[in-house]
């Protein structure tokens, strides 16, 4: 994936009820806009800065409880890379 493209972090999760999901960045909530229907988030024009760089962690809930799940995001010069 080439800098200023769209990175897509998925987070599959099944259920019945569906659970709700919620996205995480550094701690901070991401607004529920930038969540695509699949629950998956999508990162705009990542650039190689600090500003899209860290921890993102989705958080899935039910009534049968609450699971989440941590990614690195780091941008590195024109490739970008997910752990």
């Amino acid at each position: 994936m080439l800098q200023g493209s769209d990175v897509v972090l998925s987070c599959n999760v099944t259920g019945i009820p569906k659970p709700s999901v919620k996205w995480r960045f550094n701690g901070g909530v991401l607004p529920a806009s930038e969540q695509e229907d699949d629950g998956s988030l999508r990162v705009y024009a990542v650039q190689n800065n600090q500003t899209y760089e860290g921890l993102y962690t989705c958080k899935a809930s039910s009534i049968a409880g609450t699971l989440a799940s941590n990614m690195t995001l780091i941008v590195d010069g024109k490739l970008f890379a997910s752990f």
